[in-house]
């Protein structure tokens, strides 16, 4: 860039230079003039041979326009001026990740693939989870032909344990907790914080509540009119709607409420039909 600028300072200083000497010629061709005319009037008698000084002026001037020649200065290129001999840049480098090049190191099947592989793999665990959901449904519904709970069938204990009250509808029994006696719809057994409860047969989850004497609670349908609630539980691991297999663990054991403080920690277990409680003692194996 510096080069550049130099010539055209030296071009610019011979055209004026140029100019000038012309402006000398000129301004002596007017003096000679006026001298000749002068002389033609024989004011002074001195006579003036100008055609010999008009030859010596154009012959100056033709020499100076052949020592001035236009010179035809190469441009450099425009980014050679920006960025000059330091730079180590190629003006014909593109860049691999520019978002307006085509990527040379990627190939369309090499663009594809990942996304091939994330379709397959979304494919298996669409197909894996479709097979849990129709077992789930298989399972759901090999239950549900299952929840035919007659007076014949049996049920499994809900936790090994000693029974701390007994079913008693005929007559009162004393509650120790209580300090009194009352009616027992239900079977108290006895059993250990964190102790697993599973169902005392197949059916249906109707129900999952909390009341304040048996605490935590699930209702399930076993078919024909038949139900079953299990009381004082923590860690509940189904819900509503949940159909169920005799020997699923529905919970674990939670600490007594305060109806049973004196008891202790224990199973709350009551048999009913079409509302009416049952003697579950009858039906356990």
């Amino acid at each position: 860039m510096k080069n550049y600028r130099n010539r055209n300072n030296k071009k610019k200083e011979r055209i004026i230079m140029l100019m000038s000497s012309v402006f000398v010629l000129s301004a002596l061709t007017v003096t000679g003039v006026y001298v000749r005319d002068k002389n033609e009037t024989g004011q002074d008698g001195y006579i003036v041979d100008l055609s010999e000084m008009n030859k010596q002026v154009e012959d100056k001037a033709k020499d100076l326009a052949r020592n001035v020649q236009p010179q035809v200065v190469e441009e450099k290129p425009l980014i050679e001026e920006n960025y000059g001999d330091d730079l180590d840049y190629d003006p014909n480098f593109t860049e691999v990740n520019s978002g307006q090049v085509e990527n040379p190191g990627l190939s369309a099947e090499a663009e594809e693939k990942p996304l091939e592989e994330e379709s397959v793999s979304e494919g298996a665990e669409a197909e894996e989870q479709e097979q849990d959901e129709d077992q789930a449904q298989e399972t759901a519904g090999t239950v549900a032909q299952a929840i035919s709970f007659s007076e014949k069938d049996s049920l499994q204990w809900p936790i090994v344990g000693n029974v701390l009250l007994n079913y008693s509808m005929d007559k009162t029994i004393f509650f120790p907790t209580l300090q009194q006696y009352k009616y027992n719809p239900a079977i108290v057994i006895e059993a250990s914080v964190g102790e697993n409860i599973c169902a005392a047969a197949a059916g249906k989850v109707m129900d999952v509540f909390h009341d304040s004497e048996i605490g935590q609670a699930v209702v399930m349908d076993l078919g024909n009119g038949y139900e079953l609630t299990y009381g004082q539980l923590e860690n509940i691991t189904v819900k509503t709607g949940d159909y169920v297999s005799a020997g699923t663990v529905l919970a674990t054991v939670a600490e007594p409420t305060k109806y049973y403080s004196v008891e202790g920690s224990n199973v709350y277990f009551k048999l009913t039909k079409n509302g009416v409680p049952v003697n579950p003692m009858g039906r356990l194996g």
